[in-house]
């Protein structure tokens, strides 16, 4: 039986092998289903891919129990998917190793999923026979998504980078109200309290995006992005301030960045003088719907009660809210002065 990891909605399968002579049939190519096998657990019981077909995310991880960077790639997956829980993931690790090789790993005990044993010949069909580790990323029906060879920050960047824009894709469709605040009715929102000193509030504030091993660019107003580029913020505050930051894809849909526990550990008010980043780690990735995504902010040095409610709303919802709700959002952000606020937006290719 599939064994799941409380709290993921994705599937990872983690499939280890050794590197036999090259194959001639090659690394498959998206689009195509995935070649199909049935592999056994420990136990001799014989686990069935066509099970998954019907899971949003799948990703097949060929990796080497003797090698390094397999090891090395494994260990960064789990954290992955540790910080995707409550995507409620689904993990298989599946080896054509000897059962004996797979118990002498050092981490073998503490891998959160069960280890499967390959057929002959399948790795040859997911082109893993040559370059380890090999991860193939499939979508419903068993689509491949994309075919990542080697481990590394690139490989990290593409697989956050996909269950980001899974992540997306699970936002509610329809807003409710948010604790009494008509989310047909934006204008009856309060606006900020007057700062005493609003001058200069994101004199400090950067954006960056970078694509595989490049360093990070600063982000500008006339850049444009696709499905390979990963972006963060840095934000360093000259005073204590509250921030209230969001992304409002090409959809219309909003999405928090701060405060939000997902993206970083720091709290509201932010400290003086000291630089955070959004996300805290790794990056923010764009998903599958092209066109503008604007990144709006708001600062001041006391909590604003309906931002509160607003980002407390669409945490409770999952992280996302639909289009009604990015609209109150931008009517609090249109009413502040524009010392205030910041607006970045860039085109999502």
């Amino acid at each position: 039986m599939v064994r799941t990891i409380r709290g993921f909605g994705f599937l990872v399968l983690l499939c280890a092998a050794f590197a036999p002579a090259p194959s001639a049939i090659g690394k498959p190519t998206p689009g195509q289903t995935a070649p199909y096998f049935s592999p056994k657990d420990f136990q001799e019981k014989t686990q069935d891919i066509a099970q998954l077909q019907n899971r949003s995310v799948v990703i097949l991880y060929f990796f080497d129990p003797d090698s390094q960077a397999s090891t090395e790639g494994l260990a960064s997956l789990i954290t992955l998917v540790d910080r995707y829980r409550e995507l409620e993931v689904t993990v298989w690790a599946v080896t054509a190793s000897n059962p004996e090789r797979v118990k002498a790993m050092p981490s073998s005990t503490s891998i959160p999923f069960p280890l499967l044993f390959d057929q002959p010949g399948i790795l040859a069909s997911y082109g893993a026979d040559v370059i380890l580790p090999t991860i193939c990323v499939l979508g419903p029906g068993l689509k491949i998504l994309d075919v990542l060879q080697g481990a590394g920050k690139t490989t990290e960047m593409r697989l956050e980078r996909i269950l980001t824009g899974a992540l997306h894709e699970k936002q509610p469709t329809v807003a409710e109200p948010i604790n009494g605040i008509t989310i047909d009715e934006p204008q009856q929102i309060a606006s900020i309290p007057d700062l005493s000193t609003p001058a200069r509030s994101f004199a400090d504030f950067k954006a960056y995006y970078l694509a595989g091993n490049e360093p990070p660019t600063e982000l500008k107003e006339a850049d444009s992005l696709t499905a390979d580029h990963f972006y963060f913020f840095t934000f360093r505050p000259e005073r204590s301030l509250y921030l209230y930051m969001a992304q409002i894809d090409s959809r219309g849909s909003i999405h928090p960045i701060f405060p939000n526990k997902r993206y970083s550990a720091a709290q509201n008010p932010l400290k003086p003088t000291r630089e955070y980043r959004f996300p805290e780690v790794d990056f923010f990735g764009v998903d599958q719907n092209a066109g503008r995504e604007n990144i709006l902010a708001i600062a001041s040095e006391v909590p604003v009660e309906s931002l509160e409610k607003l980002f407390s709303h669409l945490r409770a919802a999952g992280n996302g809210g639909a289009e009604p709700v990015a609209q109150q959002f931008q009517s609090i952000f249109s009413r502040q002065d524009s010392d205030r606020v910041k607006r970045l937006s860039f085109l999502h290719k």
